[in-house]
């Protein structure tokens, strides 16, 4: 019995790999920007997909063909398409298992999440702020770093002592959302006072297969 169990189960994992390689295609720009937490969900799970990076020439005739005119887009073979950034990261984690446990894990994992692109969403405005507007942003960019990483940190801290991880003992999307805005290239917990959270980014980063991304992924200038 233990064998037929065996070969039932190994048979529903080959079946479920043959089913979501290819299934997903994921357009963004040539750059890191709102669709890397996205490709970080797909590398920590070994999940293949389309990485569709468009380049700036071809967008305008790309553009009438997307739900609502802006980028990241995610196709689901035989679903439809999906738009805006957290929801397509939410929803890719969800499905290959790293989205919480959970009704509540995921509902803390979608509050992590939604929490740093507020941060995220800051840099962008001054990244993209005219001169005389600068100054401004910045006070305002860092004012939310404070508090963002203030309260990411103390909640990181309930979890076993914040050794581990957000939720649970192994990586979500709420650890690589962290990654992704507070380390990797955007790094913006920097020489900030946040122990815990530098810790997490660096168990982050050197995770395999995320290590194995960052190597090999295209160099980009965002």
């Amino acid at each position: 019995k233990t064998v037929v169990v065996f070969r039932v189960h190994l048979a529903s994992l080959l079946l479920f790999s043959i089913i979501v390689m290819g299934k997903y295609r994921l357009s963004y720009f040539n750059g890191r920007g709102r669709a890397e937490v996205t490709r970080l969900v797909f590398a920590l799970t070994g999940v293949e997909y389309e990485d569709n990076r468009v380049e700036g020439k071809d967008w305008p005739a790309m553009k009438p063909n997307t739900p609502f005119g802006f980028l990241p887009v995610l196709d689901v073979e035989g679903a439809g398409q999906l738009t805006e950034s957290i929801p397509v990261a939410l929803y890719v984690a969800d499905e290959l298992g790293v989205g919480g446990k959970n009704a509540f894990e995921r509902g803390q994992a979608n509050m992590i999440v939604t929490h740093l692109n507020d941060l995220f969403g800051k840099a962008a405005k001054h990244h993209f702020a005219k001169e005389e507007d600068k100054a401004a942003a910045l006070k305002e960019l860092e004012a939310c770093k404070t508090s963002t990483f203030g309260n990411l940190e103390k909640l990181l801290k309930t979890n076993n002592g914040g050794s581990g991880f957000f939720i649970g003992d192994s990586a979500t999307v709420a650890d690589l959302m962290l990654f992704n805005v507070g380390g990797d290239k955007n790094n913006m917990l920097g020489d900030s006072d946040f122990p815990l959270l530098k810790a997490l980014a660096a168990r982050i980063a050197a995770l395999p297969k995320i290590a194995a991304w960052v190597a090999k992924r295209p160099e980009s200038a965002f």
